[in-house]
């Protein structure tokens, strides 16, 4: 009788402990994936951080470029004078040319210039009241977005009693583009 007790403890005892140690797999099976989920978590969170700040560096590098575009077009031939200096005499001539407007010529939907130092009001440029107005609205396709300035130099050429001189003003250029 002792041998047939032994014999049933030891069934029993060792179903015991196959119990235990595949309670033992199951928790770090359990743990396993409760880590697994935790970084899931933690990666999901850093992904949106980093869609964040991906939406702002995406409009800083719009600003980038156009202040870039605001600075290449006070240098092109068709405003400039010089280094950063925008001659309004040629700013008067491309006032009504639609031809840029239609070819999108400039990847902008403003341009103006306008007179900061000396100002004298809100006089909006034309071939009657020049050179005696404050703002030049060179190009605007009325779209909404946002703007950039740069300063620059106004100049024009006046007569005066001892000849031909050139006439400068503080200014700065206005450049608008679409948001994304």
């Amino acid at each position: 009788m002792n041998k047939i007790k032994q014999v049933k403890l030891s069934v029993i005892y060792g179903g015991i402990y196959n119990m235990k140690g595949q309670f033992k797999i199951q928790q770090m099976a359990f743990m396993l994936i409760a880590v697994i989920v935790f970084f899931m978590f933690v990666l999901l969170f850093f992904l949106i951080f980093q869609g964040s700040g991906m939406r702002e560096t995406a409009e800083k590098l719009r600003m980038d470029k156009a202040e870039g575009i605001a600075q290449a077009i006070a240098d092109t031939p068709e405003f400039t004078c010089g280094t950063n200096c925008i001659d309004t005499d040629r700013v008067m001539v491309l006032l009504n040319r639609t031809s840029y407007y239609q070819s999108q010529f400039w990847s902008v939907t403003k341009i103006k210039i306008a007179e900061m130092y000396p100002r004298d009001g809100d006089v909006t440029c034309n071939l009657e009241n020049y050179p005696n107005c404050d703002y030049y609205n060179v190009y605007d396709l009325n779209k909404p977005g946002s703007s950039v300035e740069s300063y620059v130099s106004l100049c024009r050429r006046e007569k005066k009693d001892t000849g031909i001189h050139n006439v400068c003003r503080l200014g700065k250029i206005i450049v608008g583009f679409e948001n994304a």
